[in-house]
C-alpha cells in the first residue's frame, strides 16, 4: 500500500507541474479500483476530470507512463472546450474560433447573441 501511495504522489505532482491544479482528489472505490479527480481554472471555468485506474496498473506501470496518459487526456478535453458562450445560437463551438460575427468578442455585450 506504501508503494501505491508514492506512486500516486508521484503522478499527482507530474500532473501538477503540467497545470495548474486547483484541487486533486483520490479516492479507491474497491480493493481494485481507484477514482482520481483534478480540477483546475481555464479562463474563469473551472474544470474536472476524473481518471479511473486499477490498482494492478499502478503496481505494473512506469509511474510517469501514467502521468502522461492522464496529461494527454487533459489536453484533449481543454482543447475541445468552445470559445465564448457556447449557449449562444451563433458560437461556433469551436476552441479557435468563437463565431462569425463577433469573432473578437466579448459575448457579454454583443448585439447577435441568441439563446
Amino acid at each position: 500500500m506504501k508503494n501505491i501511495a508514492l506512486k500516486i504522489e508521484k503522478i499527482i505532482t507530474i500532473i501538477a507541474q503540467s497545470f495548474e491544479l486547483k484541487k486533486v482528489f483520490v479516492a479507491k472505490i474497491s480493493d481494485k479500483l481507484w477514482c482520481f479527480n483534478f480540477y483546475w481554472q481555464v479562463a474563469n471555468q473551472i474544470l474536472d476530470f476524473q481518471y479511473m485506474i486499477y490498482e494492478i496498473t499502478l503496481c505494473d506501470s512506469r509511474t510517469e507512463s501514467i502521468a502522461d496518459v492522464i496529461c494527454y487526456e487533459i489536453r484533449e478535453l481543454i482543447y475541445c472546450i468552445p470559445i465564448g458562450d457556447s449557449s449562444c445560437k451563433f458560437n461556433a463551438q469551436s476552441p479557435k474560433l468563437r463565431c462569425a460575427i463577433n469573432p473578437s468578442g466579448p459575448c457579454e455585450d454583443c448585439d447577435y447573441y441568441e439563446n
